[in-house]
């Protein structure tokens, strides 16, 4: 198993960490830590013999680990992978830059090594890291993500730009998620997985972006067995650690999921100035349209809307044509013409049923403002028909043998 640390070394890293987080130093990267003594220095992770070397691109890796299971945008520029063969095993995360350096990498299992531990060893810290270490009950490793120098964004920085595109970076995180989840719950022996529905993602994102989340809709509409709620609350310490799959995939320790309550929803966002999580997983049927009684005042607003719909169209069904005399347009003398006048009212009448639902006063018809409208109206024919340039319609040009 790994690396026995003598004490003073061990003691030296702790001491500076503590430094840096005084310091607010975010610099990643396993420099930040004493190396083990028998961890190669240029390599990153080995996941069952397979090692992943700092200077590795995406290709160097996918000949050792195969295809990727998910790709995805990464907010560090470059992109987010999911890698794993059968029954989870060799499980690999990684994020690169946008030159293609790798910014961080991960694995969960029982077949890892990094500089900074390995899977099935104990380890206790409760210290704040840029990386992230998850053990079991035990204390015993299991997963671990960590970054590295070439992250071209800190913390504070990697947030801000999922809180600005939440639709592509959240989304990715998620999917992400998912997968660490359904690894860390197959290595446990729960093997109960978690799946990704784009539809009940995005209602519980528009949630979350308005203030409330998943559980509190699921408690206001009288459907609480349809959310599996795993944590909630704020992220703390977003200015020193960043957030990943792992971070969500920690809770699938120790729990089994329901197969009806297994869409995921793994949530990391802003709201009224901090950085807030939900962590859990939900029905679809949940945000099935609910059937809600309309009040006596909406009916009532509904019975008047009706009834002044129909004397639009009996307004309407009054006038013979549009027009009561029909313009003329095609070559000089124009002559606007005039729109029926129960046309007009009818007009009105039907705008003003929509003010009225909306709770707006209504518009009173003003017969000399419907003649000028019909008078720029047809000028405007005129000028389309006989192919003369109208680039600003509101103020169409003048032209010879037309006064106003």
């Amino acid at each position: 198993m790994k690396k026995h640390r003598t004490y003073q070394k061990r003691f030296f890293a702790l001491l500076l960490a503590v430094l840096m987080t005084v310091a607010g130093l975010t610099a990643a990267g396993p420099g930040a830590v004493t190396a083990a003594d028998s961890f190669p220095a240029d390599a990153l992770i080995t996941v069952n013999g397979k090692t992943v070397e700092r200077t590795d691109g995406i290709s160097q890796v996918t000949a050792l680990f195969g295809q990727p299971k998910l790709v995805t945008d990464s907010p560090f520029g470059g992109s987010a992978y999911t890698f794993y063969g059968s029954g989870y095993q060799d499980y690999l995360y990684l994020e690169t830059n946008s030159n293609g350096s790798i910014a961080a990498y991960g694995s969960v299992g029982d077949n890892f090594q990094t500089a900074v531990v390995d899977s099935g060893e104990t380890y206790r810290d409760n210290y704040v890291r840029s990386y992230r270490v998850a053990v079991d009950g035990d204390d015993v490793v299991y997963g671990f993500v960590g970054y590295t120098r070439s992250a071209s964004l800190g913390p504070t920085a990697y947030h801000q730009a999922i809180a600005a595109d939440m639709n592509r970076y959240d989304t990715a995180l998620c999917r992400h998620s998912v997968e660490m989840f359904n690894a860390v719950s197959a290595l446990y022996g729960y093997d109960t997985p978690v799946s990704f529905d784009q539809e009940t993602y995005e209602r519980s994102l528009q949630l979350a972006e308005n203030g409330s989340n998943v559980y509190q809709y699921s408690s206001a509409v009288g459907k609480t067995g349809y959310v599996n709620l795993f944590a909630t609350g704020g992220y703390n310490f977003a200015e020193y650690s960043y957030i990943n799959p792992l971070y969500f995939a920690q809770s699938a320790l120790n729990r089994s999921i329901p197969s009806d309550i297994d869409k995921a929803q793994f949530i990391f966002y802003a709201s009224e100035n901090r950085y807030r999580y939900f962590n859990g997983t939900a029905n679809p049927d949940l945000y099935q349209d609910q059937v809600v009684p309309l009040t006596e005042e909406e009916e009532q607003t509904i019975a008047e809307m009706k009834e002044m719909y129909q004397r639009s169209v009996d307004e309407w069904n009054l006038a013979s044509s549009y027009y009561q005399t029909e313009p003329s347009y095609t070559s000089l003398p124009i002559t606007a013409g005039v729109v029926d006048a129960n046309v007009l009212q009818s007009s009105v009448e039907y705008l003003n049923l929509i003010r009225y639902g909306a709770g707006i006063g209504p518009l009173v018809l003003d017969q000399t403002l419907c003649d000028g409208a019909q008078a720029k109206a047809t000028y405007t024919m005129y000028l389309s028909a006989n192919g003369i340039s109208n680039p600003t319609p509101h103020y169409p040009p003048k032209v010879d043998g037309i006064s106003d």
